[in-house]
C-alpha cells in the first residue's frame, strides 16, 4: 500500500506495467501535449520531443518501455503492428493533476529516499511529520506526491516475504496479492518447523447468514479492497449449453428490471405443453418462501420434457408481468475477480473500472468468445448467486474480510496455539532497495501476466533464471562454492526444453540451490533433493507415474534408467580407481539390464508436486503448481511389489520384519513423533477424514494422561522430568512443542498405553493463556519389512454392504495390520461376530492381539459371516481364522504375481491374471514354464494357466549360520533380513552372548536360549550386530526365507516388501524411495563414478587411475585430510581430494602434454569478467548472457539430459592419437569458435554489449553509438581492469596479465608476441578523441584480445611448442560443377521417435494373430499411446508385401504423405541396430551378441551413426566411412553438421573433415570491423607451430581450420541466393535452409560430386505428453521438408539428393500412461526424387502383442531390418561400387545373408532400374485410362494373354515409353542423378527390372505379330487423342513422377 514503509515511487512517466496499454494524445497549449492512460495524465510533454507535433488526438499502443528518464518507449498506431515509432520516457510533469489523485505536497527530503543504484526509484520512509494525507484510496488508484525530488507515482509491485528454514514466517496476515506461504514439512525443512504458532492457522469465523445482494457485493470493495461483482453479459453459444428441457439444472433470470431499454419478446413455442411444464414449474419456485429460495431474480429448476429443440435455448417466459429468460449456467453468479486485477490480459483496468463507477456487475464483453469465460471462469472464486442467502463462514477464506464480517457480525478468531509453521531454503523477501527486477510467474504466458519484483531490467523472461544465475557466479565471493555447484548441475541436469517452463525463474534458481546448498554436503542429500525436485520430475518424467495396479499402464522409466546411468553407477561396472571390470571375455560388465530399469521404474511411481502456496513462483493460476517445494508421494499411486535390486537382493534388504516389532515400540527409544497440532490426522498415514473433528467427541482417541504418561511429558518438554506448574501462571502447563521429536529413552507405559500394539495419532490436552485446545502428536513407525510369501497367514476382510468377508487378503498373523471381531466358539462358522472394542478408532492389532482380547472375553476368533456395526472397524480389514494360501502365478520368462487364495467365495484382492507381475532371482534360473513343458500336473503342485504357470508355494524358513560365528563379510553378504535393536525388546527377551566374538561381530540370543552361545546351535532369533563406517549399529536376523514351487524342484527367495498389501502409506512409501537412495549410494560403482565426473570438471579430462581412486576413497569414507564428516559421499572431502591431490598440484605434472583439459567456454567467459574486473553501467546490474548459439553455452541451457557435452568425447587429431578424451572439445565447432572469439573481441572492444556479435543485448543499441564513449545508455557494463600502477616495464604488464588470465603459464612465443604487440600499439597514431583514445589503452586492448586467443588460456596445462610447423590443408576444390552430383540429408531426431505413431497399420491387414485387424491390435496395445484413424494419412502399399496393404502415417508429416503418393517417398519398417541377426529365443537365451548398452541414448545414437556396434566409442561415423569410399572411388566429398560436433560425419582420415556451420547464421565469420583486422595474422603467428599439448594443440589446430574454413566456405556462399522465400525459419528449418544454401553454393562454387550433410532436432524423448509434443515436433519438421523440397525442385537437385530420417532406437509399444519407453526397434522414412517411392522396405510386425515374435517385453521389438541394410543401399546409390570398400563402410554387412539386405536397386530409381522387389511408379490419368482400355481388350479378346506371355515387356516397354513422353512435355527436364543407360532385363541379382527410359527408338510395329501391331496402333491413337485432350485443358493435373524425364516401370 502507498503508506507502508518501503513503499516504491517512481519518477518516470512510464513502466513497463503499462506496456499493451493505450496512451492518448491531447493538445493542452500550444506548445504542449498531456500523455494519458486509461484517463489519467501520465505527463505533459514538449510537442518539439513528440513524434509528430500533429498527433495530438492520436491514441497509440505501448510496446515497449526503457524504465529510466529518456529512455525510449516504443509506441504503435491502433491499426498497425509494426512498433515503429519512438518517443523519450520522461520525468513526470503535470501542469493540471486531478487533485483526487494528489496523495501529498512534502517540503521534506526525508520522506523519500532515492535508491543509489537505480536513479528515478524512491522509497517512502514513512510518515513521521504527519505530512500524509490520506490513504483511503481503492486499490487501482493513480496515486501522486509533489516532492522536493519532484512528482512521483506510486508504483505497486508484487511482495514476497521471509520464510527460510532457519526463520520461519511466524506473523502472516492474509491479503489479496499471498496465500499463506508456509511450506509443507518434508525431510528439507522439518529440522526448521517451529511448533504453535498462529502465523498461518486460519481464523475460525463463527456462523452468520446474509443476502449477496447489490448493497452487499459493493461492500466487498469499499470496505475490502475486493473485486466482487456477478457477472452478466454470458452468451449462450456455447456447443456444451443444454436446453431446458434434458433433465439437467438450467437458469432463469428476471430481466424486469436489468434495464429501462429492455422488452421482453416472448418466445413462440411450437409445442405449447413444453411452454406449460416449464412456466408452472418457475411457478412453483416462485411461490417458494424467498428466505429459502434465496433469490427474487434467479432461479433455477430442473425440467425433464423430451424435446432438444434449439428453440429453448434462450427462451423468454412472461410470468405475471416479469419476464423470465433461460440463461447461461453462470449468469447473475458472483465471484471474486480481485486475481484478474492482476492477471488479466487486457490490464487491471477492465476488471477495476466497474467498481470503481460504483457497478456491483460486470458485463461480459460481447467480443470476447466464449471460451474465454470457460477458460478464465476457474481462476476466480465463486461466492453465490445473485440474492442468494449465503453464509459467512462457509465462504472462501480469501474473501473472507474482517470488515465484512463486522458488518454482518462473524466473530472471527486466529488461534494461538496448535499450528505449525515451516520454510523454505532461501526463501527470502524481496528487497527494493537492492535493485534488479525480475519477475513474478503467476500463470501460463497465455492467460496471466508475468508480475514485477522491484526495480527494471532488460531481460527477457526466459533469460531471467540464466540472469540470475550468472550474476550470482560473477558476483559471489564462494568461488569454489559455485564452481562445485556448476560442476554438480552437469551430472543433475534440467534444461528449459526438457522442463518446459520458459518463464519461469524462482523454480529453476531453488533447483539450481540444491548444488549450492549442498556443494561441501553430502551427495546422498543431494541426490534425494534432486529426485524429490518436481523439476527434474518433468525434465525425466516421473511426475505422477503411476503403479500397473492403479493407472492400467507402465511405469515410466525414464528417471529409473537416468538416475543410474547419470547420477550414479554409470553403465559399466569400475573398479575402484575408475578402470572397467571385464568378464572372462575381456568385455566390460553392465552396471544394469533393461529388466533391472523395470524393476526400479516402480520404484519411482507416486511422485506429485505439492499443492500450490503462497509466496512462491506458480505457472498456473488454477491449479497454483508448485514447481518450488520437494514433491509429496501419494501412496495409492505407488507400486508396493517387492524391487528386485542391482545385485540379485532386493530393495528393503537389511530393514527387520514387521511382525518381529518389540512390543510398545511407540514407547521405546528411538521412537518419532511428528507435530499436528490441532489436527487429528495424521499426515503419513491415512485415517478417514470423518476422523479430523476434533469436535466430535464421539470418536475415540487416543488420549494421554496428562499426569502420569511419560511420553506426554516427553512430547511437552522432551524429557521424562515432571511438567513445569507455575502458580504465578494459574497453574498452567508450560510446553515446549518441537515440530518432530525423538525419544532419546525407552518410556513406561501408561494406562491404554499398555493395553496396545501401535500408535497412530495421540491426544492430549494443553492449558495456556486461559485456554484449553487438544494438541496431536503423530506416530512415526520405523521401516520394516513384510514377506509376501507366509507360512502364518490368515484371511482378513472388509465390509462389503453389509457383509464384512469382501475384499479378502492373506497376511501374516504377527502384523499390526487389522481389528477384532470375537464369536463364541473359535470353530463357529458364517456366524454374526461381535467386534471388539478398540483402544481408539483406527487402532490396528494383530491376529494375535485380537486372539487375545477375544479370549478376555471368554469368546475366539473365528470363521464369521458378518459382524455387528461398530465405528472402530469402519474401513479397516478384520481378521478371521478362515485358511488362505499365498501361491505364485509365473509367466514364460519366470516373472511371478503374488495370488491369494482364500476359503472365502469372493475373488481376492489379489487374484489370478491381476498383471502385477515382478522380477525374483530364481535358484539357478530355473522356474516352471509352460514354454519349456515344466509346468507339469496337480502332483508337482503347479497347473497350466493360459500360457503361465498356477503354483501352490511352501515356505522354508531357515537359520543362516548354524555351528558357526560369522564374520562381518560373511553377515553382510548372507544374511538379506535385519532386525530390530535387541535392547528394544522387554522383560531382557534377547541376551548378548559375551563368551564367544568374532571380527567385531556381537550376538544375540533369546533369553531362553542362551546356551546355544556356548554350544554354537544358533536359531533362527539370533540377532548379529555389526557396525558401519560411522559406528553405527547394523542388526541382522539369522533367518533366509525360500519359497518352494513344484514340491521343491524350484525355488526363490522371499522377497521383501517395505509397504503394506493392507495399508500402503506415504511414510513406508518414503522409506523404500530412501532404501533406492541408500542402494545406488551403497553401489561400489558411485564412489568412482562420482569421482572421475568431478576431477573431469575440476583438474584432468583423463586422469589416472590411482587418482581416481584416491578421491572415490575420499568419497567412501567421508574424509580427506581433515575434510569431511566421515559419511560415505561426503562432498567436502571428495572436493578436497579432487584439489589437494598431487595429480591436481603438482608443477611436473604442468609439463605433461595429456594432462589437464579443455576448459569450458562459460567458465573462461566469467574468468574474464573477474579478471579483467568488469563493472556494470547504472542501467544494467545484472549480467544477461546470451551464450548458448554463440559458443554452446547457459545454464539452463544444456541440449539434453547428458549436459553440454559428454565425458568420453574424443576429438579428431592429437587427443585421439593418444587414445584420450576432451569432453569439452565437443563444443570446439567452428561457429562455436568464432562466436567466443566475436563475443570477447566486441567485449574488449565495444564493452559489454551486442556489437559486432557480443554476448549482450542492449535494447536499442547501435554500435556506431557504443563504445566507451556512450558507456552509459549503450553498454551493460566495462571491463575495467588496468595494470597496477607500480608496473612500469611492458615485460612487467604482461606477466601480470599471464598470471590473471593463463596462470603464468605463458610459452615463450606467446610472451614475446604479446609485448611486441603491446609496443607496437603504444607507437601507434590515435586519430580518435574521448575515453579510449589514450594508446595505453589500446596497448592494453589488443594484448587482452590476443590473450584470449591463446592455447594456454583454453586449456589447463603448459603449451610447450615443437620445431613443427602447423599445416592446414584446404579442402580440396574442383573448378568446375559435377557432371554428377549427389548429397544425403541425414535428419535425426535425438531422443527416440516414437516411430510407431509415425507408421501405423491402417486397414486391409492380414489377420495373422489372435487379435485380428493389426489396427484394432496396435490400439489394443498402445492403448493411450495409439493415435485414431482421423490423425492418421492413408497410404497405399504394394498388394501383400506388408501385414497391412494401407498404412497412415502422422497426419503432420502431410509433406511425406505427398511425396509417398508420388513415389518419392518410402518407409523402412523395424530398423534398428543389430551386429547379426537375431530372434526373439536367440535374445532371450543370450546366444547372439546384441549392442551394447541398448536402451540407453548416448550409446544408440553412437550405435545408429557408427554402424559398428561393438566399436562405439572407437568407430568413426558411417557418413563418414561412406565418404571416405567415395574418395577412394575417385569422387570429391564434402560433409556438413548444420548441429554442431557429431559422430556420424567423423571420417577414418581419407576423406576431409566436416565443416560445422551455425543453423541460424550461417557461416559465422571472425569479427571483421576496423578494430580487429590486424588479429587474424597475430593468430596464425600464435599458433604456427605444433604443440606437444594434446589440449593446447587441440585448440590450435581447430583455431585454424576454423579460420581457414569459415573463409573459404563464407566466400563460396557469398552471393548465393535460394530460389524462393524460405518460411520454415524455426531450428530444423534453419537447419534445412543452411543445407540448402550449400547445395546451391555446391552448383555455383564448391563443386563436390558428393555431399552429407547432417540436421537434428530434439525433443523427441516422450516419456510424457506424447501425442501433443510429437505432433508440434512433426510440424515443425514438416515445414522444414515442405521448403526444402521446393528448394530443391525449384533448383533442379530433387533427383540429386536424398533425405534419411534416423533416431536412436525405437519406443515400448506399450504406454506409460503419459508417453512411452526406450525400445529397440522403430520405423522411419527416406524422401528424394531418387528414391523408388511408394513402398516399405524391410518387414513390419505382424504381431504387435507380446507373444509377436520381435517382442521381448513391453512392446519393444527386436528389429528385423538392420541400419547396414539402409546404408548398404544408399552406399550403391552415392556411388560405392567396389565390395571392400562397402565392407569397410559397413563392418558388419558380411554377418547377414543377402536377402537381409536391401540393395541400391531396391531403395532408389536414378540408375535406370528399378527392382521388381520394388513398387511401380504412380500412373497418371491418361495412363491408368489406357490401363482400363487394355482390361477391356483382355476381356475382349482371350488370344490377348497370349500376347502378354510373348511380348509382354515390349508392350510395357512401348506404353512406358509415350507416357513418360506425355510427363516430360508437362514437367520439362527432371534433374539429376547419374544417366547410366541399361536395356537389360535383369540386373547383377537376377532380379528382372525394366528400364526406366528406353536407350534407342521404341519397338515398332513391324517387328511384332500383326495383331499384335494392330493392338499397339490402337494403343498408339488412344495415348495421342488423351495427350491432345490434356493439352488442350486450361487446368493439367499433376503429372505422374517421373525421374529426370525417365519414366520407369517394374514388373
Amino acid at each position: 500500500m502507498p503508506c507502508d514503509i518501503g513503499s516504491r515511487w517512481h519518477k518516470v512517466a512510464f513502466t513497463e506495467e503499462d506496456i499493451g496499454k493505450t496512451v492518448t494524445v491531447s493538445s493542452i497549449s500550444s506548445s504542449s501535449l498531456s500523455l494519458s492512460i486509461d484517463g489519467v495524465i501520465r505527463t505533459d510533454i514538449l510537442k518539439t520531443l513528440f513524434i509528430n507535433t500533429t498527433m495530438y488526438g492520436w491514441s497509440f499502443v505501448i510496446c515497449d518501455v526503457d524504465e529510466f528518464i529518456n529512455g525510449d518507449i516504443e509506441i504503435t498506431t491502433l491499426d498497425n503492428d509494426d512498433c515503429d515509432l519512438e518517443f523519450l520516457n520522461l520525468e513526470i510533469s503535470i501542469s493540471n493533476l486531478q487533485i483526487e489523485y494528489t496523495l501529498i505536497n512534502s517540503t521534506s527530503y526525508s520522506l523519500f529516499t532515492e535508491l543509489s543504484d537505480v536513479p528515478n526509484i524512491y522509497l517512502f520512509n514513512g510518515n513521521g511529520n504527519d505530512d500524509m494525507i490520506s490513504c483511503d484510496y481503492p486499490i487501482g488508484t493513480p496515486i501522486f506526491v509533489n516532492t522536493l525530488y519532484g512528482m512521483l507515482k506510486y508504483d505497486p509491485r508484487i511482495i514476497t516475504l521471509t520464510n527460510t528454514i532457519e526463520v520461519p514466517i511466524n506473523d502472516f496476515s492474509s491479503s489479496a496479492d499471498h496465500d499463506c506461504p508456509s511450506v509443507v514439512k518434508t525431510f528439507l525443512n522439518v529440522d526448521g518447523c517451529i511448533a504453535d504458532r498462529k502465523s498461518c492457522s486460519p481464523i475460525q469465523y463463527s456462523s452468520a447468514l446474509f443476502e449477496l445482494n447489490e448493497t452487499m457485493i459493493r461492500s466487498f470493495f469499499t470496505l475490502g479492497n475486493k473485486y466482487v461483482y456477478y457477472v452478466t453479459g454470458l452468451r449462450l453459444d456455447d456447443d456444451d449449453i443444454p436446453t431446458p428441457c434434458n433433465g439437467e439444472t438450467s437458469r432463469w433470470i428476471n430481466r424486469k428490471n436489468e434495464s429501462n431499454t429492455y422488452t421482453c419478446d416472448e418466445t413462440t413455442f411450437s409445442n405449447s405443453t413444453i411452454k406449460t411444464i416449464i412456466t408452472n414449474k418457475l411457478i412453483s419456485t416462485l411461490n417458494d418462501d424467498d428466505e429459502q429460495q434465496g433469490m427474487s431474480r434467479v432461479r433455477e429448476i430442473i425440467v425433464s420434457c423430451d424435446d432438444d429443440d434449439d428453440e429453448l435455448i434462450g427462451a423468454k417466459i412472461l410470468i405475471n408481468d416479469e419476464c423470465w429468460e433461460h440463461a447461461h449456467p453462470d449468469e447473475y453468479s458472483v465471484y471474486d475477480f480481485s486475481i484478474w486485477t492482476r492477471a488479466h490480459p487486457g490490464g487491471s483496468l477492465p476488471i477495476e473500472q466497474f467498481a470503481v463507477d460504483e457497478d456491483p456487475k460486470i458485463r461480459f464483453p460481447q467480443w470476447h468468445d466464449m471460451s474465454r469465460w470457460s477458460t478464465g471462469e476457474s481462476e476466480i472464486t465463486y461466492m453465490g448467486k445473485l440474492g442468494e442467502i449465503i453464509n459467512f463462514a462457509n465462504l472462501e477464506t480469501s474473501v473472507q474480510q474482517i470488515d465484512i464480517a463486522n458488518l454482518i457480525g462473524a466473530v472471527g478468531a486466529r488461534s494461538d496455539e496448535g499450528f505449525e509453521v515451516c520454510g523454505s531454503p532461501g526463501e527470502v523477501g524481496n528487497d527494493p532497495t537492492l535493485g534488479n527486477m525480475y519477475r513474478l510467474l503467476l500463470g501460463d504466458d497465455t492467460t496471466v501476466y508475468n508480475q514485477v519484483l522491484d526495480q527494471e531490467e532488460d531481460p527477457s523472461y526466459s533469460y531471467q533464471k540464466s540472469v540470475v544465475w550468472t550474476s550470482v557466479s560473477f558476483k559471489a565471493t564462494d568461488q569454489l562454492r559455485q564452481r562445485v555447484a556448476w560442476a554438480l548441475s552437469q551430472i543433475f541436469v534440467i534444461n528449459q526444453d526438457g522442463v518446459n517452463l520458459n518463464s519461469a525463474i524462482e523454480s529453476y534458481s531453488v533447483y539450481y540451490d540444491i548444488f549450492v546448498r549442498n556443494a561441501f554436503g553430502n551427495y546422498r542429500d543431494v541426490l534425494r533433493e534432486v529426485s524429490y525436485s518436481p523439476m527434474m520430475a518433468k525434465m525425466l518424467t516421473y511426475l505422477q507415474s503411476k503403479s500397473y495396479d492403479y493407472g492400467g499402464t507402465y511405469p515410466d522409466e525414464n528417471y529409473a534408467r537416468e538416475v543410474m546411468q547419470l547420477f550414479t553407477i554409470g553403465l559399466y561396472q569400475l573398479n575402484e580407481d575408475g578402470t572397467h571390470k571385464l568378464d572372462d571375455q575381456g568385455n566390460s560388465i553392465p552396471t544394469y539390464g533393461n529388466d533391472d530399469i523395470l524393476n526400479f521404474a516402480r520404484a519411482w511411481t507416486g511422485f506429485d508436486r505439492q499443492s500450490g502456496r503462497g509466496n512462491i513462483e506458480a505457472d498456473d493460476i488454477e491449479d497454483a503448481n508448485n514447481h518450488i517445494d520437494p514433491m509429496q508421494l501419494k501412496s495409492n499411486w505407488r507400486d508396493i511389489l517387492p524391487k528386485k535390486d542391482l545385485y540379485d537382493g532386493y530393495i528393503g534388504d537389511g530393514y527387520p520384519l514387521c511382525g518381529k516389532k518389540p512390543s510398545t515400540l511407540f514407547l521405546k527409544k528411538g521412537a518419532i513423533y511428528r507435530y499436528r497440532g490441532q489436527n487429528p490426522l495424521p499426515e503419513l498415514i491415512e485415517d478417514p477424514s470423518e476422523y479430523g473433528n476434533d469436535n466430535d467427541h464421539s470418536i475415540k482417541r487416543f488420549n494421554l494422561n496428562i499426569s502420569t504418561s511419560s511420553l506426554y511429558a516427553f512430547l511437552c518438554n522432551g524429557s521424562t522430568s515432571p511438567i513445569n506448574y507455575q502458580n504465578n501462571n494459574n497453574g498452567e502447563q508450560q510446553c515446549n512443542f518441537k515440530s518432530q521429536i525423538i525419544l532419546t529413552e525407552t518410556l513406561s507405559c501408561d494406562g491404554n498405553e499398555c493395553d496396545v500394539d501401535t500408535a497412530r495419532v495421540v491426544r492430549f490436552n494443553y492449558t495456556h493463556n486461559d485456554t484449553t485446545v487438544p494438541v496431536y502428536y503423530e506416530y512415526v513407525e520405523p521401516p520394516c519389512i513384510d514377506l509376501p510369501f507366509t507360512e502364518n497367514a490368515t484371511t482378513v476382510s472388509s465390509r462389503g454392504g453389509r457383509q464384512w468377508d469382501s475384499n479378502p487378503k492373506c497376511v501374516d498373523k504377527s502384523l499390526y495390520e487389522a481389528q477384532g471381531t470375537c464369536c463364541l466358539s473359535p470353530f463357529d462358522n458364517d456366524v454374526v461376530a461381535t467386534p471388539l472394542e478398540c483402544e481408539y478408532y483406527g487402532e490396528k492389532i494383530s491376529f494375535f492381539k485380537a486372539q487375545s482380547r477375544c479370549r478376555e472375553l471368554g469368546m475366539d476368533v473365528c470363521k464369521f459371516k458378518r459382524s455387528d456395526n461398530s465405528d472402530c472397524l469402519d474401513s479397516y480389514y478384520v481378521w478371521s481364522t478362515r485358511n488362505c494360501t499365498t501361491d505364485v502365478q509365473i509367466e514364460s520368462n519366470g516373472l511371478i504375481e503374488i495370488i491369494h487364495e482364500s476359503e472365502l467365495e469372493w475373488e481376492t484382492d489379489m487374484p489370478l491374471d491381476n498383471d502385477n507381475y515382478f522380477e525374483v532371482k530364481w535358484l539357478n534360473d530355473s522356474y516352471p514354464s509352460v514354454d519349456m513343458n515344466s509346468c507339469n500336473n496337480e502332483y508337482d503342485g503347479c497347473s497350466i494357466h493360459g500360457d503361465t504357470c498356477y503354483c501352490k508355494t511352501e515356505i522354508i524358513s531357515s537359520p543362516v549360520f548354524i555351528y558357526e560365528i560369522p564374520t562381518i563379510h560373511d553377515i553382510e553378504t548372507k544374511l538379506r533380513i535385519g532386525a530390530f535393536d535387541p535392547s528394544l525388546y522387554d522383560n531382557d527377551e534377547y541376551v548378548e552372548c559375551t563368551t564367544i566374538s568374532n571380527d567385531n561381530v556381537t550376538i544375540y540370543v533369546k533369553t531362553s536360549l542362551s546356551s546355544s552361545c556356548i554350544n554354537l546351535d544358533f536359531n533362527i532369533d539370533v540377532i548379529f550386530e555389526i557396525k558401519d563406517q560411522t559406528d553405527e549399529s547394523l542388526f541382522y536376523l539369522n533367518l533366509e526365507s525360500i519359497v518352494q514351487v513344484g514340491n521343491g524342484a524350484y525355488e526363490f527367495r522371499n522377497p521383501p516388501m517395505m509397504i503394506s498389501v493392507l495399508e500402503p502409506t506415504v511414510r513406508d512409501a518414503q522409506y523404500e524411495v530412501e532404501a533406492v537412495f541408500d542402494h545406488l549410494m551403497g553401489h561400489p560403482n558411485t564412489p568412482p563414478f562420482v569421482a572421475y565426473r568431478m576431477i573431469q570438471r575440476f583438474v584432468s579430462s583423463n586422469p589416472s587411475p590411482r587418482y581416481v581412486k584416491a578421491v572415490a576413497r575420499a568419497f567412501k569414507i567421508g574424509t580427506y585430510q581433515g575434510y569431511g564428516t566421515g559419511k560415505r559421499g561426503d562432498l567436502a572431502a571428495t572436493i578436497a581430494a579432487v584439489l589437494l591431490d598431487q595429480e591436481a598440484r603438482s608443477t611436473t605434472l604442468l609439463h605433461d602434454p595429456n594432462h589437464g583439459q579443455l576448459r569450458e567456454p562459460l567458465i573462461k567467459l566469467i574468468h574474464v569478467l573477474r579478471a579483467m574486473e568488469y563493472k556494470h553501467t547504472t542501467q544494467h546490474t545484472e549480467l544477461d548472457l546470451r551464450t548458448e548459439d554463440e559458443f554452446g553455452q547457459m545454464s539452463y541451457r544444456a541440449p539434453n539430459v547428458f549436459s553440454f557435452f559428454l565425458p568420453d568425447y574424443q576429438p579428431t587429431g592429437s587427443v585421439e592419437k593418444a587414445k584420450l578424451v576432451s569432453p569439452e572439445s565437443q563444443l570446439l565447432t567452428a561457429p562455436y569458435i568464432v562466436g567466443f572469439i566475436n563475443g570477447l573481441i566486441s567485449l574488449v572492444n565495444w564493452g559489454f554489449s551486442d556489437c559486432y556479435d557480443g554476448f549482450f543485448l542492449v535494447n536499442g543499441n547501435s554500435c556506431g553509438n557504443s563504445g566507451l564513449a556512450n558507456y552509459d545508455k549503450y553498454m551493460a557494463g566495462n571491463l575495467t581492469y588496468r595494470p597496477t600502477s607500480t608496473l612500469t616495464s611492458t615485460e612487467d604488464i604482461i606477466e601480470e596479465m599471464d598470471l590473471l588470465l593463463t596462470g603464468g603459464r605463458l610459452n615463450e612465443k606467446g610472451y614475446d608476441i604479446m609485448i611486441s604487440t603491446y609496443d607496437n600499439k603504444l607507437e601507434e597514431t590515435v586519430d580518435d578523441d574521448g575515453p579510449t583514445s589514450n594508446p595505453l589503452f589500446k596497448a592494453l586492448q589488443a594484448v587482452q584480445k590476443l590473450f584470449f586467443m591463446t592455447p594456454e588460456f583454453h586449456s589447463t596445462n603448459g603449451n610447450k611448442l615443437t620445431d613443427e610447423e602447423r599445416v592446414v590443408t584446404p579442402n580440396e576444390t574442383a573448378s568446375t560443377a559435377p557432371e554428377s552430383y549427389k548429397a544425403v540429408v541425414y535428419l535425426y531426431f535425438v531422443g527416440a521417435i516414437d516411430s510407431y505413431n509415425v507408421l501405423v497399420p491402417y486397414s486391409d491387414c492380414n489377420e495373422t494373430n489372435s487379435v485380428g485387424d493389426l489396427y484394432d491390435q496396435y490400439v489394443e496395445v498402445r492403448t493411450d499411446a495409439a493415435l485414431d484413424k482421423d490423425d492418421l494419412l492413408s497410404i497405399q502399399v504394394p498388394n501383400n508385401t506388408q501385414p497391412c496393404n494401407t498404412f497412415g502415417i502422422h497426419s503432420s508429416l502431410e509433406i511425406v504423405k505427398t511425396l509417398y503418393d508420388d513415389n518419392d517417398a518410402l518407409f523402412w519398417a523395424n530398423i534398428g541396430p543389430l551386429v547379426e541377426p537375431i530372434t526373439k529365443t536367440e535374445y532371450e537365451d543370450e546366444s547372439k551378441e546384441i549392442p551394447p548398452s541398448l536402451f540407453s541414448h548416448n550409446k544408440q545414437e553412437l550405435a545408429a551413426h557408427t554402424v559398428h556396434a561393438e566399436e562405439l566409442t572407437t568407430a568413426k561415423g558411417v557418413i563418414g566411412r561412406m565418404m571416405d569410399a567415395l574418395t577412394l572411388e575417385g569422387y570429391l566429398t564434402g560433409s556438413y553438421s548444420i548441429n554442431g560436433n557429431i559422430k556420424i560425419l567423423e571420417p577414418e582420415g581419407i576423406s576431409d573433415d566436416y565443416d560445422v556451420v551455425n543453423k541460424y547464421n550461417g557461416v559465422v565469420q571472425l569479427d571483421s570491423s576496423d578494430t580487429s583486422s590486424d588479429i587474424i595474422n597475430l593468430m596464425t603467428n600464435l599458433t604456427s607451430h605444433v604443440s606437444e599439448s594434446i589440449y593446447g594443440e587441440t585448440w590450435s589446430q581447430k583455431l585454424r581450420e576454423t579460420l581457414e574454413r569459415t573463409e573459404s566456405l563464407a566466400n563460396s556462399l557469398d552471393g548465393v541466393e535460394l530460389e524462393q522465400d524460405w518460411t520454415a525459419t524455426d531450428s530444423i528449418g534453419s537447419q534445412f535452409e543452411q543445407v540448402a544454401y550449400l547445395i546451391k553454393a555446391n552448383q555455383q562454387t564448391i563443386h563436390n560430386d558428393r555431399d552429407a550433410f547432417y540436421v537434428s532436432m530434439g525433443g523427441y524423448d516422450t516419456h510424457s505428453d506424447l501425442y501433443d509434443k510429437l505432433a508440434e515436433n512433426l510440424d515443425d519438421v514438416n515445414a522444414a521438408l515442405t521448403s526444402f523440397v521446393e528448394e530443391m525442385k525449384l533448383q533442379g537437385m530433387w533427383g540429386n539428393v536424398t533425405i534419411i530420417a534416423a533416431s536412436e532406437f525405437g519406443r515400448t509399444l506399450t504406454s506409460n500412461g503419459l508417453g512411452t519407453d526406450h525400445a529397440w526397434g522403430g520405423n522411419t522414412f527416406m524422401l528424394g526424387g531418387s528414391v523408388c517411392g511408394g513402398q516399405i522396405l524391410g518387414q513390419y510386425p505382424s504381431d504387435l502383442s507380446d507373444d509377436g515374435p520381435q517382442n521381448i517385453g513391453r512392446g519393444r521389438l527386436i528389429p528385423t531390418t538392420s541400419w547396414e541394410s539402409l546404408w548398404n543401399a544408399v552406399g550403391g546409390w552415392m556411388g560405392i561400387v567396389d565390395e571392400s570398400n562397402m565392407n569397410t563402410m559397413l563392418p558388419h554387412l558380411i554377418n547377414f545373408d543377402e536377402d537381409d539386405i536391401v540393395s541400391s536397386s531396391q531403395a532408389f530409381t536414378d540408375e535406370g532400374l528399378c527392382t521388381a522387389t520394388s513398387v511401380s511408379k504412380k500412373k497418371s490419368n491418361s495412363e491408368e485410362e489406357i490401363w482400363t482400355d487394355l482390361n477391356i481388350a483382355l476381356v475382349a479378346s482371350s488370344s490377348v494373354i497370349f500376347f502378354f506371355m510373348l511380348v509382354g515387356g515390349g508392350v510395357f516397354l512401348y506404353l512406358r515409353y509415350k507416357m513418360g513422353q506425355e510427363a516430360a512435355e508437362k514437367e520439362g527436364e527432371g534433374g539429376g542423378g547419374d544417366k547410366k543407360k541399361d536395356n537389360s532385363m535383369k540386373n547383377a541379382k537376377g532380379e528382372v527390372v525394366v528400364p526406366k527410359s528406353p536407350t534407342s527408338a521404341p519397338p515398332t510395329n513391324s517387328h511384332l505379330p500383326v495383331f499384335v501391331s494392330t493392338t499397339l496402333s490402337n494403343m498408339r491413337s488412344t495415348l495421342d487423342r488423351r495427350n491432345n485432350k490434356n493439352r488442350e485443358s486450361p487446368s493439367i493435373d499433376r503429372p505422374s513422377k517421373t525421374k529426370g524425364g525417365e519414366p520407369y516401370l517394374t514388373l
